[in-house]
């Protein structure tokens, strides 16, 4: 039997212009096609790192992600999971289905998240950036009415966070409707404080954080986390 071809399979894949740094895998949360992280993937890229998006709900595709991650010449491997496959991010490192030096999360489903009312409000509790807005209303990349109450495969346990062998990286909103931030920093208690990742809180961020208002800040953020599971030893310290 052949492997499946990582780049064939993929459906976005964002490469830098000089060799990789490292490569990022980003599994799309729901109702998402991969082109929703085509800004987030972007920054990443320009600062070196190679970014893949794949669907989080098609097992090839991760399968060929996992493939694509081993395949590196340099570099950490990162994957980032938002909305429920925050979920599957860290099932697939726990399960071995991928191997990785680092895990970032976004938008971490609990037991606490709650369903949207309709179409307009769906992109309102995801975003109040007016690009993003505007990307997800006209761009063809998101199936409408996905923003549910989650199924228990999508929320993330407490233990399993503990359980992950790497430093996690979290983002969550203060403004998510979708999943309310004080269950979210509950379950994500285990990722605070553990050096290179940690847990930040967006101030003012709606559900797709990696994609609101302060994108920016908070790929710089994910950046700065790559750099130091690169050269843990480098760093700049506050005093």
């Amino acid at each position: 039997m052949t492997t499946a071809d990582p780049i064939a399979t993929a459906p976005f894949l964002r490469s830098p212009t000089t060799p990789a740094r490292g490569r990022l895998v980003v599994l799309t949360g729901r109702g998402e096609h991969p082109d929703v992280y085509e800004r987030f993937a972007t920054r990443i890229a320009f600062d070196g790192y190679a970014v893949l998006a794949v669907r989080a709900d098609d097992p090839a595709e991760l399968v060929a992600a996992g493939t694509w991650l081993d395949e590196r010449s340099a570099g950490p491997a990162v994957l980032v999971g938002a909305d429920a496959a925050a979920a599957r991010a860290v099932r697939a490192v726990l399960g071995g289905a991928v191997r990785v030096d680092g895990v970032v999360l976004a938008g971490v489903l609990t037991d606490a998240a709650v369903s949207v009312s309709d179409d307009e409000d769906e992109v309102a509790a995801r975003t109040a950036c007016p690009v993003h807005g505007a990307r997800l209303r006209d761009g063809g990349v998101l199936v409408a009415g996905q923003l549910t109450r989650p199924e228990a495969e999508d929320v993330v346990a407490r233990a399993e966070l503990a359980a992950l062998p790497v430093a996690v990286l979290a983002f969550h909103g203060t403004d998510d409707r979708v999943s309310p931030v004080d269950a979210a920093l509950d379950v994500l208690a285990p990722a605070v404080g553990r050096t290179p990742g940690g847990v930040r809180v967006v101030e003012g961020g709606r559900h797709d954080v990696l994609n609101d208002v302060t994108h920016r800040t908070v790929a710089a953020a994910v950046v700065e986390y790559v750099e130091r599971l690169r050269t843990p030893e480098a760093g700049i310290r506050t005093i």
